[in-house]
């Protein structure tokens, strides 16, 4: 029902909202989360062991031939109790594994929103590639009209309509690929957000642009604060000292207390009893060993979590700088001369100041350029949606933007 009631026109935020509401494999993450609050309710019942009552019955009979037989009777119930604090410490182990899985869960919320972020902006950049392709077959027909005219009153030559007929073909494939990663790419989205193939979605917005409004520190310091698997790790440690304290407690006999009720003719018998073991063989020193490994196996791989995200943050932000930089060399004066080129470049073509192979090269260079100015936009915010992921901040962070 939420697939057929989806939207047929898809921004940045409600890409992000259908995802978390559809995405198979976030879906699957809440599971996982219910498992472990499974977890939690059975290491919170106040006993582990059950009551037991054992229950016999038969007659007597007595030493010789004859006698008269008697009959006996015998009623137990006995509790076995934990006197090492191990559901104290159960409870400890199941709440941070329940933490756990909520944070592993948020991460997989920022995997997939910078997934959704990364397809969204693919498939606006795909769509803009597509009407720059379609403006580059509008200019290939022209040429091939004027050139076909020109030809026709004796001023052209047969080499320039086979020119211009070959650049036109050039575009109409050129303009056909661009349609075929348009489509591909809303695939991509559409698998993201759960929604079905045969349904037609129209993307709206732009490719962002824009500076961060924090600093390199300050984005450092969030991340290795707020990313959501170093905190699951955290809990996961807190998860094993708890284990290292519930295999400490194990080493603490479990205590069984019983009373029983016992009845022969006239006779009432009424008795308790106590039974545990002594930890002379086993005393769980190899759980105690194991758990303590676990642990410090878990710090090491914390510590080098740190390391690898602030990597991944440093390395997000190279990548950004290096998209914006490309991007100052497209200023306003360069986009404005590639529009005045093109009108310039068919007026004298059309003149017959210029001869069509030098059109042609010089188109392919204009075009070649805006398309290349639309490649560094969509470096650019593939680069920040990356740096908001690595950072833990939400994609639909503001910033200005700009039409590519």
């Amino acid at each position: 029902a939420a697939q057929e009631s989806a939207p047929s026109q898809i921004d940045l935020s409600s890409a992000l909202e259908l995802a978390r509401a559809n995405n198979a494999a976030l879906l699957a993450a809440q599971h996982e989360i219910s498992e472990a609050k499974g977890n939690l309710t059975t290491a919170s019942v106040l006993l582990v062991n059950n009551p037991r009552i054992a229950a016999r019955a038969g007659q007597r009979r007595g030493p010789t031939p004859g006698t008269t037989s008697t009959f006996e009777l015998e009623v137990g119930l006995q509790q076995t109790f934990e006197i090492g604090g191990q559901r104290g410490q159960r409870v400890d182990r199941a709440k941070a594994d329940l933490e756990a899985s909520s944070q592993r869960t948020e991460d997989l919320y920022r995997v997939v929103d910078l997934a959704v972020a990364t397809a969204f902006f693919a498939g606006i950049a795909a769509e803009s590639r597509v009407e720059l392709r379609k403006e580059s077959l509008k200019l290939a027909e022209r040429l091939f009209e004027v050139a076909s005219k020109r030809l026709e009153r004796g001023a052209g030559v047969p080499l320039d309509v086979n020119a211009a007929r070959i650049r036109r073909a050039e575009a109409k494939r050129r303009l056909l690929a661009a349609r075929t990663e348009s489509r591909s790419a809303h695939l991509r989205l559409q698998q993201l957000l759960g929604l079905p193939t045969s349904q037609a979605v129209t993307l709206q917005g732009n490719l962002p642009n824009g500076d961060f409004e924090q600093s390199e520190h300050a984005l450092v310091t969030r991340a290795l604060n707020f990313r959501p698997d170093l905190q699951a790790e955290a809990q996961q440690i807190e998860a094993a000292e708890a284990a290292v304290r519930l295999a400490d407690a194990e080493w603490w006999p479990d205590i069984s207390v019983g009373v029983s009720y016992g009845m022969e003719e006239d006779s009432h018998l009424v008795m308790g009893g106590i039974r545990f073991a002594l930890p002379v063989f086993n005393n769980q020193k190899g759980q105690r060993q194991r758990a303590r490994a676990t642990a410090r196996r878990l710090r090491t791989l914390t510590d080098g979590r740190k390391l690898a995200i602030e990597s991944e943050l440093r390395l997000a932000l190279v990548s950004y700088e290096q998209a914006r930089g490309a991007l100052s060399i497209y200023d306003a004066e360069v986009l404005r001369a590639q529009g005045e080129s093109l009108e310039l470049l068919q007026g004298a073509f059309q003149a017959g100041d210029i001869g069509i192979p030098n059109v042609i090269v010089v188109q392919r260079e204009i075009i070649e350029s805006r398309e290349g100015y639309l490649n560094v936009r969509l470096a650019l915010a593939r680069a920040r949606a990356a740096v908001f992921a690595a950072a833990a901040l939400p994609q639909t962070t503001t910033q200005k933007a700009t039409k590519p």
